[in-house]
């Protein structure tokens, strides 16, 4: 992982991870303000597909972990 972002409007804040910053973001972390119940939380890949959803962010979290990412320095 390279690279991230941070995003926010009236309805959504967002924090988007990135394997270059050239590129599309490779997960997407999505809090929905005005949720409804079950999806506070989404998680997405790089095409927009919602792979989760979730009121906890910690299940979000145990989705990334699986995924093996690492952190360049």
């Amino acid at each position: 992982m390279e690279g991230y972002a941070i995003f926010i409007n009236k309805n959504v804040v967002g924090f988007d991870i990135y394997r270059k910053a050239t590129e599309k973001p490779l997960f997407q972390i999505i809090k929905n303000l005005k949720s409804k119940i079950g999806q506070k939380y989404q998680l997405k890949d790089q095409q927009g597909k919602i792979i989760k959803n979730s009121d906890e962010l910690k299940n979000i979290i145990s989705i990334l972990n699986k995924k093996n990412l690492r952190l360049i320095k």
